[in-house]
């Protein structure tokens, strides 16, 4: 994805991903944001610590302070991480501002009902592999 994560009108590029599905190799990765600048040269800026399977994810200002946040459901530690940005892309990472994201491999924020707020789309996949039924659609 990308999204001007600073407001310096520069594209800053956002890197999640499920990482390798090798036999015998752990499937995950980190999150990555390379940060533009004037100088064209990119800074990269390493989530390390959040290790995981990131089908998808998607960017939007979640909690309405003018920034773009980062919300990244982790399907195999069946948790979704928000990354919030306070301008400055400090991000305070929040596990528990999604409940029950077991199995979400993707997401899109969007303002369905037009109440000034972003309202989340997610699902999963069909084959239930993990919870032992079909991964749900909804808008939360």
């Amino acid at each position: 994805m990308y999204a001007d994560l600073n407001d310096d009108q520069l594209p800053d590029i956002i890197f999640a991903g499920h990482g390798v599905e090798l036999p015998g190799v752990p499937s995950g990765t980190y999150p990555m944001l390379l940060m533009n600048s004037t100088s064209v040269v990119y800074n990269d800026i390493r989530h390390e610590s959040l290790f995981g399977y990131y089908h998808g994810s998607a960017c939007g200002d979640i909690d309405n302070e003018g920034n773009i946040d980062i919300i990244l459901p982790d399907a195999s530690n069946r948790i979704t991480h928000t990354l919030v940005n306070d301008g400055a892309v400090n991000f305070a990472i929040i596990d528990n501002l999604i409940e029950d994201s077991s199995g979400i491999f993707t997401c899109d924020p969007h303002d369905i009902n037009h109440d000034g707020f972003l309202d989340l789309i997610w699902g999963g996949g069909a084959d239930g592999k993990w919870d032992g039924q079909e991964w749900r659609t909804e808008v939360i």
